[in-house]
């Protein structure tokens, strides 16, 4: 278990419902993982996973309900707050350069840098 700041609340769904292409995907999904764990999302194919969890990354909005960070919806923080206080990797990205996976974890540490500043000892870390 990763160790979390007290009064730590963490990314929240409560009745989420999205539709794609005229088709409903989630309807009234709720979902709270614990801070500091992992945790599985598992159904068939089409059953809405991506779907979810790109809700719980802010790349989606949802057509109801509300996605939360820490408790303030994810829809009223702006992009580098979001970006500080949550990353995700994708498992197939469609990119046109050739990024090893050192590469894309060193792009989680962008917003945490000044503009056109070479990576600090602790963004190696």
């Amino acid at each position: 278990m990763i160790p979390t700041p007290p009064g730590t609340e963490g990314l929240r769904a409560d009745r989420v419902s999205r539709t794609a292409g005229g088709t409903l995907v989630l309807d009234g999904v709720g979902i709270a993982p614990v801070p500091g764990t992992v945790t599985g999302l598992l159904g068939p194919n089409g059953s809405g996973k991506s779907t979810l969890l790109r809700l719980l990354a802010g790349v989606l909005a949802p057509d109801s309900g509300v996605v939360t960070l820490d408790g303030e919806p994810l829809s009223g923080l702006g992009r580098r707050t979001v970006a500080r206080r949550l990353a995700t990797v994708e498992q197939q990205s469609d990119t046109q350069t050739d990024l090893t996976v050192v590469d894309v974890v060193r792009l989680g540490r962008v917003p945490h840098r000044r503009a056109w500043t070479p990576p600090s000892a602790a963004d190696e870390a």
